[in-house]
């Protein structure tokens, strides 16, 4: 018997699990950059394709006193700007795309 189950990750805004003073603030900026091959089927038309992706996260955090016990809210707004190329049925093709 094989059992199989999926799992996804999770990135960690700072003092997410630690117990701080009541009404504690902080703002905090993250940056991500990838770049590389985008990999596709043998049956896609899609070939020698690249991708350059650029993500700032703004994220804002305030700590509060909920029932007498330490909690707190997190608030994170990403912002992805991408660049994609590749080549599709012999013809030269790029593509920018940005949003949230």
């Amino acid at each position: 018997m094989v059992l199989a189950a999926s799992s996804w990750a999770q990135d960690l805004a700072p003092r997410a699990y630690i117990i701080t003073p009541i009404h504690t603030k902080a703002v905090t900026l993250a940056y991500s950059f990838s770049t590389g091959n985008l990999i596709f089927d043998g049956s896609s038309p899609i070939i020698d394709a690249t991708a350059k992706v650029n993500t700032p996260v703004l994220s804002l955090f305030h700590s509060l006193s909920f029932f007498g016990r330490s909690a707190n809210l997190t608030a994170s707004l990403p912002y992805g700007v991408g660049n994609f190329r590749g080549t599709v049925l012999g013809a030269e093709a790029h593509a920018y795309r940005s949003g949230m």
